[in-house]
Order: structure tokens, then C-alpha cells, then sequence
């Protein structure tokens, strides 16, 4: 019984700080950084997620558009 609170406490937490990391990457998003529709010769990317917030934030805005600042939001709800 406490360990399945336990684990669903552990999973909220995990699916805030996933939602974070999408939130800093879709704010910071550079469409120089390097991403896998945009070749750039810049090793250093802008976006504060670091390279997997540059792809990130890539896929989703190219995925969703801007309906995928949503995606965090309905994280943090699901959390």
C-alpha cells in the first residue's frame, strides 16, 4: 500500500521536471541550434535544455506547433 504511493509520488515528480525541461526548451528555442531538420555548423547550442532541449523543442514545434507550449501544461495536470 505505501509503496504504490511512494511510486506514484516518484512518478509525479518525474513527469513535473520533464514538463520543466520542456517548458525551459520551447521558451529558449533558437532555430540556429543544431536539431535533425536544421544542420548547423554550431557545436554550442543557444537553448537552455542543451542539445536535447534544442531537438526537443525542434520536434515539438515542428510536430505540434505552437499547440506544444500546451504539452507542459497538460503534464503538470496529469502530475
Amino acid at each position: 500500500m505505501e509503496k504504490s504511493r511512494l511510486n506514484r509520488e516518484i512518478c509525479g515528480v518525474l513527469i513535473c521536471l520533464t514538463a520543466l525541461l520542456i517548458t525551459l526548451s520551447l521558451l529558449t528555442y533558437n532555430p540556429g541550434d543544431r536539431s535533425l531538420n536544421t544542420p548547423s555548423g554550431a557545436i554550442d547550442t543557444n537553448n537552455w535544455g542543451g542539445f536535447v532541449g534544442a531537438y526537443l523543442a525542434d520536434l515539438l514545434l515542428q510536430g505540434l506547433g505552437l499547440s506544444s507550449y500546451l504539452v507542459p501544461i497538460l503534464l503538470c495536470i496529469i502530475a
